[in-house]
């Protein structure tokens, strides 16, 4: 019986990992933040915020202020909103992270307003 230590060991070993192997996949990584008007330094509601390549996201309060969990600090954000200039911004390790959105002139140039209008007999 001299493979009955091997086998502990290697019994012992594989239940380290399975046990260490939900921890890996729970692991994340919080980043707080506020988004505002670049010009004008007022909070922007409403603007998307997702992590590149997954569906975690979120959309930023009446206040401008988001919080994203993403799988780690070499995270890419992906900021969007209409009107505005989207950006990449990588994480880098940081936990805060303030972005400043400049306007889009280019797009808001393009808008196009349809009315109706209701008309009726007299």
């Amino acid at each position: 019986m001299t493979n009955q230590p091997n086998f502990k060991r290697a019994l012992a070993a594989a239940m380290t990992c399975l046990l260490m192997l939900p921890l890996a996949a729970l692991a994340q990584f919080k980043i707080t933040g506020r988004v505002t008007d670049k010009k004008t330094n007022t909070p922007v509601p409403g603007v998307v915020v997702r992590e590149k390549g997954t569906k975690q996201g979120t959309a930023t309060g009446p206040d401008g202020a988001y919080s994203l969990e993403v799988k780690s600090g070499e995270a890419v954000l992906l900021v969007s909103y209409m009107g505005y200039l989207p950006q990449t911004i990588s994480v880098g390790g940081r936990t805060g992270i303030d972005i400043n959105l400049e306007e889009d002139v280019k797009s808001l140039n393009d808008v196009v307003i349809i009315g109706y209008r209701g008309y009726s007999a007299p």
